[in-house]
């Protein structure tokens, strides 16, 4: 059998089968693993299942065994699940019948950065040392890169929003959103061309539970690896914290008078603050946003000391915090206004 590189830190999710073997009146003649090499990351999983030969050496009372030979670097349990605990190369074997089978594993160092309010943002560098993962692409294609590992916590219905900003040429740039078990629930690619790469992507979580965010990156062939620099923005909003109806902004001299329909009783408890963001750019480009907040029973805010004769774009939205996180609503359409 040949050597399988198989998925890092929160790639694989294969199934915990009970391997209870029931050897019959054959003896056992040898044991077939569905890898013999791995890599994981510390605290990463992966599963080592078995097969025995003849398959006529299937109907008897003794049970596989599992172990490893250094536990500080990996562990596995009774169903074959292998655990990366430790920087290092550990052998786990299979015992059935007389026979062994072994898998060699490699442990990578794994840094989980945990994070809890939001908006959160950070900027980093995927480099030639850090921990490695295969990534699949649309399930056609694998291909390895460099990884980084963000963790939080987020509600049942949250939406998360990620944005991440990649520099460099001959990177390809992948964000990817695990289950802590390791189940991939969503990724994205970007293939644009040139040295700074822009993306974003969004995912609602079915149920609670902590979440982690990989950000990833392919180096190009023939590049060689490299240091790239990234930067991440992770946002959330709840699906069902209620929309905020803009009306028309009233122009004044030098000023705008923001208007919205008023929330009822039962919204203005879902909601804390009213969040109004203007601009002027259509468009509502970074550097040119500022954002001010009204109370969740107004149904007006006056937004002073702009410039005159000069249009102005403005958006509102619900905003709640929770438990040290900042959730949103869905924004307002735009209004323009003309100041006097």
């Amino acid at each position: 059998m040949g050597m399988q590189r198989e998925p890092g830190f929160g790639i694989v999710n294969a199934d915990r089968a009970v391997q209870n073997l029931h050897m019959g009146s054959q003896a056992v003649s040898d044991i077939i693993l569905n890898r013999t090499y791995a890599e994981v990351c510390k605290g990463g999983s992966v599963s080592l299942e078995f097969a025995v030969l003849p398959a006529e050496a299937g109907r008897s009372a003794d049970t596989a065994v599992y172990s490893s030979s250094d536990e500080s670097v990996a562990s596995v349990d009774q169903y074959g699940m292998i655990t990366g605990t430790g920087k290092g190369t550990a052998v786990i074997t299979v015992s059935c019948g007389g026979k062994t089978a072994e898998c060699t594993v490699k442990v990578l160092p794994a840094e989980v950065t945990n994070f809890s309010k939001r908006p959160y943002t950070k900027s980093g560098y995927l480099e030639e040392d850090d921990q490695t993962a295969v990534v699949k692409e649309n399930d056609w294609a694998e291909w390895e890169s460099f990884t980084d590992v963000y963790q939080t916590k987020i509600k049942s219905k949250e939406k998360l929003k990620i944005d991440l900003t990649m520099y460099g040429i001959g990177s390809i740039p992948y964000l990817q959103i695990t289950k802590k078990d390791g189940t991939v629930v969503a990724g994205r690619i970007c293939r644009q061309s040139g040295s700074i790469k822009d993306m974003a992507m969004s995912y609602t979580a079915p149920e609670a539970g902590t979440y982690r965010i990989m950000v990833l990156n392919k180096p190009y062939s023939g590049t060689g690896n490299q240091s790239i620099k990234y930067k991440l923005t992770v946002n959330s909003e709840i699906r069902d914290l209620p929309d905020v109806s803009i009306k028309k902004p009233v122009s004044g001299k030098k000023a705008v008078t923001v208007r919205w329909a008023k929330l009822s009783k039962a919204k203005q408890k879902k909601i804390s603050k009213i969040q109004i963001q203007y601009s002027t750019s259509a468009a509502f480009t970074s550097g040119t946003n500022k954002t001010v907040y009204a109370r969740n029973t107004a149904s007006s805010k006056k937004i002073s000391g702009l410039r005159s004769d000069k249009y102005y774009y403005i958006r509102i939205r619900g905003y709640k915090k929770s438990s040290g996180v900042k959730h949103y609503s869905k924004w307002s359409e735009t209004k323009k206004v003309r100041t006097k």
